[in-house]
């Protein structure tokens, strides 16, 4: 493809303005519609696994099927989110070309703005706002009944004047078909931002690995990327200071070069053996000297956090392979909401500026003046949340915390054992009861519901049929006049059609349109 080229798709006629960029997943050009004189862009799909690209190409197809694109648009206005969803496939049978045109989105992808020093320059404010558009991203796209599969930072273009965010690549979205058969498009994700259990082989990419990566994301972002990942600790760094993605973590845990230290969050306040305290405090190598100023900076920015984010953060990470204690995108939504409301946030500017270093000097050890260990360590306290007390927490003393069971083998700062007082799980933890509540009506949802048509006061024998998925409920429509969930506050109203998919939220209102409803409670 060159620029000047015309090519007709869906009956229309474009004309190749330029390339603007290519990828691992592809190329992306700038064309020009001859119908409305507007730019959008065409996306080539290039990947040398013949079966992996027609998977792609299938879910492409139905992605426009789905008019996905158009489903989204009131996003746009509402939240200043927009999802770059093909509009129409394109294809090209002398070249063997395949892809889409979509859209054009605008601003600079995150990663490109990481490199500038825009994103560690920014504001708590603003870097909070970020990551509450992102969520909401994704939020947007689980209540539709898809994951995302590819949360990173090239993934995302931001927009600063506008303050937009734009999800690129949608063409890896999966739906909840593909989510249940483990078949969606891209296997398995990006970098840190894979989940344990799907680099360890224990699940497939789904909405629970969405959960992970948006956690991972959002934990970066607010810790301004110092670590490569929440598990980057003194634990990894002396085993495995190299270690590039949670599948090579998988990997060296296989042939024994990593033990089972690693699975604790850099700021797990229950133990310590994969902090970041430690990590190159006596070195003085100058790459080492900058990284432990990094994170002193990094430890800065997390302890000025909001205690009710920290609590996010806990379950998302302290268990790394707990699915069920992980929040969802609108628990991030809501909770970074609430933080902005309340104005518990810093005016200050970004922790570092262009430059950071983002781990020690390639050595093979953690520092140069003796190596680091998880022994006896000073008392440290972590803002916010209630600590155990000081190093000389007796051995076997009962400790209470709350969201999170630490595991068995942790260990306290003079590294005995610690037994933990008796745990009470956090309520999302649980598998919790739902049900669909109306006029005269209520019925209790199990694995898979039959809800009948007189409960929406339509002839039809059945109206929809809502399934357990991965902790919540997803509905599909069985009837041909099709229903609208309407969400708790009014602000989100999705019509669906027989056959079409979506995840429900608490205080979400289904109807027929004809006046009658039932909410979904749980």
């Amino acid at each position: 493809m060159l620029s000047g080229d015309m090519f007709a798709v869906g009956g229309i006629t474009y004309k190749v303005v330029k390339k603007m960029g290519s990828g691992s997943q592809g190329s992306v050009w700038q064309v020009k519609s001859t119908a409305d004189n507007k730019l959008y862009a065409l996306k080539l799909i290039s990947d040398g696994n013949p079966k992996r690209r027609r998977n792609k190409i299938e879910n492409i197809e139905r992605l426009i099927s789905a008019k996905m694109n158009d489903r989204l648009l009131p996003n746009r206005a509402n939240h200043g989110v927009y999802h770059m969803f093909p509009i129409v496939k394109y294809g090209n049978s002398a070249s063997g070309e395949e892809g889409y045109i979509m859209e054009c989105a605008s601003g600079k992808t995150l990663e490109t703005l990481w490199k500038e020093g825009v994103i560690v320059s920014m504001k708590t404010f603003d870097r909070l706002l970020l990551a509450q558009k992102v969520a909401k991203a994704i939020d947007i796209l689980h209540s539709e009944g898809y994951c995302y599969t590819d949360i990173s930072w090239g993934n995302f273009m931001w927009d600063e004047r506008t303050r937009s965010i734009y999800v690129i690549d949608c063409e890896n979205a999966a739906g909840s078909v593909l989510i249940d058969n483990g078949a969606c498009a891209f296997l398995y994700g990006t970098g840190f931002f894979i989940a344990p259990e799907v680099a360890f082989g224990q699940a497939h990419v789904g909405y629970n690995s969405d959960r992970y990566a948006l956690a991972a994301f959002i934990f970066g972002l607010l810790t301004c990327r110092v670590l490569m990942s929440p598990y980057h600790g003194v634990a990894m760094y002396a085993a495995q200071p190299l270690c590039q993605n949670m599948l090579e973590v998988a990997e060296y845990v296989k042939e024994g070069d990593l033990n089972g230290d690693w699975q604790h969050f850099v700021f797990d306040p229950a133990c310590r053996v994969n902090g970041i305290d430690k990590l190159c405090v006596n070195s003085r190598n100058p790459a080492n000297v900058a990284f432990r100023k990094n994170l002193d900076e990094a430890t800065a920015l997390w302890n000025s956090l909001n205690d009710s984010l920290k609590r996010l953060f806990y379950n998302a990470f302290c268990e790394p392979f707990n699915v069920s204690l992980r929040p969802g995108a609108s628990q991030w939504v809501r909770t970074i909401g609430e933080v902005l409301a309340g104005g518990a946030v810093s005016a200050g500017s970004g922790a570092r500026a262009k430059g950071k270093v983002s781990a020690p000097a390639p050595t093979g050890r953690v520092a140069e003046a003796g190596k680091v260990t998880a022994g006896k360590a000073s008392p440290v306290a972590y803002p916010g949340y209630k600590p155990r007390g000081d190093a000389a927490v007796a051995q076997n003393a009962a400790v209470a915390y709350p969201t999170y069971k630490p595991r068995e083998n942790a260990v306290n700062n003079t590294g005995a054992p610690v037994t933990y007082a008796e745990y009470k799980p956090a309520a999302h933890a649980e598998r919790r009861k739902a049900r669909l509540k109306g006029e005269n009506t209520v019925i209790e949802l199990g694995d898979e519901t039959v809800v009948p048509g007189d409960a929406l006061g339509i002839g039809d024998a059945e109206a929809c049929r809502i399934y357990r998925r991965d902790g919540g409920y997803v509905l599909t429509c069985e009837t041909e006049s099709g229903l609208e969930i309407i969400s708790a506050d009014a602000t989100s109203k999705n019509k669906l059609s027989k056959g079409q998919s979506r995840a429900l939220l608490s205080g979400d209102a289904i109807t027929a349109g004809n006046g009658k409803s039932v909410v979904f409670e749980i």
